[in-house]
């Protein structure tokens, strides 16, 4: 769910720098984000990337691993 936030806010307030965002906006970025199949491609990176986690998924090195799946989905 963090990573469908952050792509989902990302492509919200970047699209349009310096205006006021309101929630038409970010409903869209929202709607584009599903219909893009990118929650898909999310779901899928981030289920092979913990598929042999026992641990804690705070670390520094999971935390690397869930900006790198954002990063990787941005939606344009």
């Amino acid at each position: 769910m963090g990573c469908a936030v952050a792509i989902i806010a990302t492509k919200a307030f970047w699209s349009k720098p310096g205006e006021c965002i309101g929630p038409a906006e970010i409903r869209a970025a929202a709607e584009h984000y599903i219909q893009s199949q990118t929650a898909e491609h999310v779901k899928t990176a981030v289920l092979e990337a913990f598929q042999n986690v026992d641990g804690p998924y705070d670390t520094p090195q999971h935390r690397e691993t869930l900006l790198s799946i954002i990063l990787d989905n941005q939606i344009c």
